[in-house]
């Protein structure tokens, strides 16, 4: 089970890396989806950004400490919680409010699968 565990955290830990470093360089693309399509304030950008990078790190870490991959992958549902409530808030159509929703989907399977290999 264990190995399982190890393929979600390092899925969700690329997915976290890759927009973590998209938002912190400002991308073009990554800037007209937050700002000008989901309403997200420009000064929550890089914030974002960084908590997507404690996520992965947590993630990643929890592998070895299981108490903190525990409450770094609830902290996941949660943020993803609130990416999809943006989502919805915007008038995304379901196709576009399918990510949040599965990486929540995702992060609750890890929590699972790390409390179950501790």
């Amino acid at each position: 089970m264990f190995v399982a565990l190890v393929v979600v955290v390092v899925f969700v830990s690329l997915v976290y890396v890759t927009s973590g470093v998209a938002k912190l360089s400002r991308h073009p693309k990554v800037i007209d989806n937050l700002v000008v399509r989901l309403h997200v304030p420009p000064a929550m950008v890089v914030p974002l950004g960084l908590i997507d990078l404690a996520g992965a790190g947590g993630l990643l870490l929890g592998l070895r400490f299981a108490p903190l991959g525990i409450a770094a992958a609830i902290a996941s549902v949660g943020y993803f919680a609130g990416a999809l409530s943006y989502e919805v808030r915007g008038g995304s159509t379901a196709r576009q409010s399918l990510p949040p929703l599965l990486l929540g989907f995702v992060c609750i399977v890890a929590s699972g699968l790390r409390g179950a290999t501790s």
